[in-house]
């Protein structure tokens, strides 16, 4: 079994290469705080809802990428200028991150595909746009090897194999505080945030793969 840290930085890298991992290394005691009862036992339910009713991907990479300019470079972005806006995508965020976590063994057999399209990676509604490819851009995996895209839970779980649970919720939840309230960087841990911001976007991505093809089944 190979021990795997691969943040998709430098040329050709991987995030993840099957049957390397089988198995999460996550203390068997962790148990979700941000969900519901009844969202413990559907974590699909909070990835729909987190696209459908709050988040398209392109607003919730520009989240992301405003909270890397606080937390890396000590800028306060133009999404966290409004405190109960960054207050309501940390709380949805934290949401997703759980929700994902629950999700990764569950191998939903409609979430693999054996060949990309845009049907199986864009929002059916986007599409319905039309196919321009600046339409389309903002809303395909950027953080991804092409070939990682066709098995988005196996990205979660071999993902969360690497980065135990509970450290990656507190360096969100450092992160939130630290863009909420504007505080002062603590420039000693701007790698630390840098390389975490990272993981999230992979979460991110990989759960709006999971919403897309979800999404194509219930429809059908």
């Amino acid at each position: 079994m190979y021990h795997v840290t691969n943040f998709n930085i430098g040329k050709d890298s991987r995030t993840i290469v099957e049957n390397q991992i089988i198995v999460s290394s996550e203390p068997k005691d962790f148990v979700p705080k941000h969900l519901s009862k009844d969202e413990l036992q559907n974590p699909i339910k909070v990835i729909m809802q987190f696209f459908q009713d709050h988040y398209p991907l392109p607003m919730a990479r520009t989240a992301l990428g405003d909270m890397e300019l606080k937390g890396v470079y000590d800028i306060t972005g133009n999404f966290w200028k409004r405190r109960e806006d960054s207050i309501l995508f940390i709380i949805q965020f934290s949401r997703l991150i759980e929700a994902a976590y629950l999700i990764r063994n569950e191998g939903y057999s409609t979430c693999k595909v054996e060949k990309l399209s845009k049907e199986n990676m864009i929002p059916k509604e986007i599409l319905a746009e039309g196919n321009d490819f600046e339409i389309i851009l903002p809303f395909l995996p950027l953080s991804h090897d092409p070939q990682d895209s066709k098995d988005p839970c196996l990205n979660l779980q071999i993902l969360f194999y690497d980065t135990p649970m509970h450290k990656l919720l507190d360096s969100f939840k450092a992160l939130g505080d630290l863009v909420s309230i504007d505080q002062k960087l603590d420039m000693t841990k701007r790698w630390k945030f840098h390389l975490d911001l990272k993981i999230f976007v992979l979460i991110l991505e990989s759960c709006h793969l999971i919403y897309v093809r979800s999404g194509q089944t219930l429809s059908q």
